[in-house]
């Protein structure tokens, strides 16, 4: 028998069981009384717990503590502040924070509350590109890392017996399932790469794993700006993921990424379609964002094939593939100055975020500075939090 809690018109969603099995927590969003709620597990009156800012479809940021009594919720004051956990009463509502993550971080989300109820593992997000799971105590206290290099986490729980954490990761060129020790340890991949698992979910005999699986597929398209009302042609067939394509300023090739080959590697086809050729083989890494320079013949990329993202530079003919930034930070979208000789990229990292500059031939790189432009021969690029633009 199927028995309807609620009848919001909006979206409530992550709905989490109390331990003694009597309420039900979950999070609404979509009117003017955004929050975690609490409701009856029989049914009955809802109650709003704790507030909340709601964006989009958000990642589960609640669970419930060992007695009961009090709710783990990541929360945050307004849209531009980091999302921090809290334990709150459900009776009274007050709260007090668990853990302090680091700026300029985007902040922890994610909370699961161990079997034995004295632990509380987490995901901090340290950048845009790339977040990681910590562990520590429920009542708050310092945490301690368990992965590191994940680009994105998606489900996290725990076996029934403690012991172990299960979670979908984005490491390199793919989602898949993966088991790390709750007590530290190198993560051990439970699925192939790019079969898109996650939200795992084990039985309570731990003998059983469920989990969900996407199955995506991304097509290039061409459009004729000369013929607008034109429907777009497919410009690439492909059963996978076919990303991020560009024209050569100079030929008739177009530039793109794709996972056609297993991993995420730099392609290049004819402006036709025909001809597609793969230029890099870096296996397991995630290259992307693939820039041509200004004469045709090289491209910038980013690339996880040293273990981190970093900037890349190789000819048009797949040659000559050598890396430019080595930095412990997170190098990404690169693109070319006018002249040739700079490549600009963003960089993330746990205590600095910004748009850096490097020499095409190699070199240190260097943050560009207040007023923050860097002049382009007749092109300032304009760099803000969060967004780039090009002014004439």
């Amino acid at each position: 028998m199927v028995i309807p809690l609620t009848s919001f018109p909006g979206v409530e969603s992550w709905p989490a069981w109390s331990r003694d099995g009597r309420m039900i927590g979950f999070l609404r969003c979509g009117g003017s009384e955004d929050g975690v709620y609490v409701v009856p597990a029989l049914g009955g009156s809802e109650r709003r717990v704790e507030s909340a800012v709601c964006e989009g479809t958000p990642e589960r940021r609640i669970d419930w503590a060992s007695d009961s009594r009090r709710l783990i919720v990541a929360r945050k004051e307004n849209r531009e502040a980091q999302l921090k956990l809290f334990s709150v009463e459900v009776a009274s509502g007050a709260r007090s924070q668990l853990f302090t993550p680091p700026a300029p971080s985007l902040g922890e989300t994610q909370p699961a509350v161990s079997p034995d109820g004295k632990r509380l593992v987490f995901v901090r997000m340290f950048t845009p590109a790339g977040m990681d799971i910590l562990v520590g105590p429920s009542g708050g206290g310092e945490p301690n890392r368990l992965t590191f290099g994940f680009l994105n986490i998606q489900g996290l729980t725990w076996t029934p017996d403690g012991q172990y954490l299960l979670f979908g990761g984005w490491r390199d060129s793919g989602t898949a399932l993966w088991k790390v020790a709750a007590r530290g340890g190198r993560p051990e991949r439970l699925t192939a790469f790019n079969d898109d698992a996650c939200q795992p979910a084990v039985s309570r005999a731990g003998n059983r794993l469920a989990f969900e699986q996407f199955v995506r597929r991304a097509q290039l398209r061409r459009l004729d700006l000369l013929h607008p009302g034109e429907s777009p042609h497919r410009l690439l067939r492909s059963t996978r993921m076919d990303l991020g394509p560009q024209y050569s300023p100079v030929d008739k090739n177009v530039a793109f990424y794709s996972n056609r080959s297993g991993a995420f590697e730099l392609w290049t086809a004819l402006s036709d379609g025909s001809g597609s050729s793969q230029l890099t083989f870096q296996g397991v890494s995630f290259a992307s964002s693939p820039r041509w320079s200004p004469d045709g013949k090289s491209l910038a990329f980013d690339s996880y094939a040293s273990g981190n993202a970093d900037i890349w530079v190789i000819r048009a003919d797949g040659t000559g593939v050598r890396q430019l930034t080595r930095t412990p930070s997170e190098d990404l979208m690169p693109t070319w100055s006018a002249d040739g000789r700079w490549i600009y990229y963003a960089s993330f990292s746990e205590t600095e975020s910004g748009i850096w500059r490097i020499r095409t031939t190699g070199g240190n790189p260097s943050i560009t500075r207040t007023p923050q432009a860097a002049r382009q021969k007749g092109t300032f690029l304009l760099c803000q939090r969060g967004d780039i633009s090009t002014l004439p």
